[in-house]
């Protein structure tokens, strides 16, 4: 069942997908900003795996690289030959800072077992490794809803997919 980000209610609990960290950083979306700022206000009980939080570091690191009003972010091979570059960067990491410490989220580590049971969702639904992972998890944990702007979590049964209103 998909739903928009104004209709998520108070309490709610949901996991935070990593494409709704980066549409705020970037200023794509007020919708995903307005949402972590829910999670931070504790009005809504936010939950992000580990693997979200890498995947948003090195997204929001590539897109810093490749400067105001990039549409893609710079590859990670150009990043890996350019040393100085990564060292210049500071607003990615000042970003990834407020996520972790002041965004009240709860974090949720990865375990071997999870990696492993994620194949089962991988063969039932065809998501990819890291949407596999966070399907598994929202499963596994009883996480009712999933904050998010990728389609692919359409085909979840019993799971609410919140997609924000101003991304369409």
């Amino acid at each position: 069942m998909n739903t928009t980000f104004s209709e998520i209610a108070d309490d709610a609990a949901l996991l935070v997908d990593s494409n709704i960290f980066v549409y705020a950083f970037t200023g794509k979306s007020s919708e995903c900003a307005r949402l972590i700022q829910r999670c931070r206000d504790e009005r809504v009980q936010g939950f992000v795996s580990v693997c979200t939080l890498l995947e948003v570091c090195h997204k929001t690191m590539g897109l810093e690289a490749a400067g105001p009003g990039a549409q893609s972010p710079v590859a990670a091979k150009h990043l890996k030959d350019h040393p100085q570059t990564v060292r210049s960067l500071s607003r990615y990491a000042s970003f990834m800072e407020d996520v972790v410490l002041r965004c009240n989220l709860s974090i949720i580590v990865v375990s071997e077992a999870d990696i492993l049971q994620s194949q089962q969702v991988r063969d039932r639904y065809g998501l990819l490794s890291t949407d596999s992972i966070n399907a598994h998890l929202l499963l596994k944990h009883g996480i009712p809803a999933i904050a998010t702007n990728d389609t692919d979590f359409d085909r979840i049964k019993g799971i609410r997919v919140y997609k924000p209103g101003d991304m369409a």
